[in-house]
């Protein structure tokens, strides 16, 4: 089961949310991969793991990308996509799509449970998604997925969310559309 947390601007709480999420199923007793795909990387460093990435580790870096801590009867993985925001560029270039894959999959394989975490306004045809999403759909076919819209509490973030999940919706890759708005 994955939830991918989503919204239209920062500082609304997706990070704060997908940690709570991580470790609510955690507690539990489940498996859960918590997939940090922010650029700031603030569920990652929630859950202690600072520096290391996983377009960092496919381009060759030898720092961990994902920290593994217990909560209640189950586990929290996290894993972060992401290299600070100016190095992203250049690891982004050097790291297979191929090898990116090779290293994701197996954490996906080992989770009962997906909470990932969003950068802001993302939509399904940005590179780093089409390769996380991709491996995700080939490690856990048929897998039930859920998306999680965040706005702040103003109407016109409200309103502007709504649109952002009307376009995200329409976007989705086939099946995996959720409900016409």
């Amino acid at each position: 089961m994955r939830f991918s947390v989503v919204g239209v601007k920062g500082g609304v709480g997706k990070s704060t949310l997908s940690v709570a999420l991580a470790k609510l199923f955690a507690r539990s007793g489940r498996r859960v991969l918590l997939v940090d795909r922010d650029l700031i990387g603030w569920s990652s460093h929630l859950l202690g793991l600072h520096g290391g990435s996983l377009i960092g580790a496919a381009a060759g870096r030898e720092e961990p990308f994902h920290l593994t801590v217990e909560e209640g009867k189950g586990s929290v993985t996290v894993v972060r996509v992401n290299p600070d925001p100016p190095e992203f560029g250049r690891y982004f270039s050097r790291a297979s799509e191929g090898r990116v894959e090779e290293l994701y999959v197996g954490l996906l394989r080992g989770s009962e449970v997906q909470v990932v975490d969003n950068p802001s306004n993302v939509f399904f045809d940005d590179p780093l998604v089409r390769v996380e999403l991709r491996a995700y759909l080939s490690a856990l076919p048929g897998d039930r997925w859920y998306r999680v819209y965040v706005s702040d509490p103003s109407e016109r973030g409200v309103e502007a969310t709504l649109k952002y999940a009307e376009a995200l919706e329409a976007s989705a890759p086939g099946e995996r559309r959720g409900p016409s708005w």
